[in-house]
């Protein structure tokens, strides 16, 4: 009798952990058409607020057209409303994002706790294509997102996995 119990007990947890990986993965596969989770700061009201510094990696597709010389804005924080915000990440007289680079960028701003959300913003006549975006923070902590896709054009686009982590710390106390 304890071994079906345990059987049972044991084959619905790893059904139940089945079903929240594989809606954790379709979840975070795709960037998303969104809005950054505050109202971003403006870059100054950011700069009073600096506290943490970030290293930023964004590696443009090799595809056909994937560079661009659009401005490109980003946003990133965590769960708790810490956000980072960049109006202009470019460099206008320099070849950033040009198709096969990797740019790397060095940004202070508000201290986050875990980066969960990252968007971008493309405002320009040209296509561009970033095929991952990577951010280093913390003690040796990063995360990545991987886009891989065209960003459409004045508008926020990405990932906010900040319920997908809240439910994986929340699985793991």
């Amino acid at each position: 009798m304890a071994d079906s119990q345990s059987q049972f007990l044991l084959s619905s947890y790893f059904m139940l952990a089945f079903i929240f990986i594989s809606h954790c993965k379709a979840s975070s596969l795709q960037p998303q058409i969104g809005n950054p989770r505050e109202a971003p700061l403006t870059t100054r009201e950011s700069e009073k607020l600096e506290s943490c510094s970030y290293t930023v990696q964004i590696k443009t597709s090799c595809s056909a057209f994937a560079g661009t010389d659009d401005r490109i804005s980003i946003a990133f924080g965590d769960a708790f409303g810490n956000q980072v915000y960049v109006a202009r990440l470019d460099d206008p007289t320099t070849d950033t994002f040009e198709r096969c680079s990797t740019d790397s960028f060095t940004i202070l701003g508000p201290c986050v706790y875990k980066v969960c959300y990252l968007y971008l913003m493309r405002v320009g006549s040209d296509a561009w294509k970033p095929e991952w975006v990577r951010v280093y923070y913390g003690r040796s902590q990063s995360v990545s997102f991987i886009y891989d896709m065209f960003i459409p054009d004045n508008i926020w686009y990405g990932f906010d996995l900040c319920n997908t982590v809240a439910q994986q710390s929340a699985l793991s106390m």
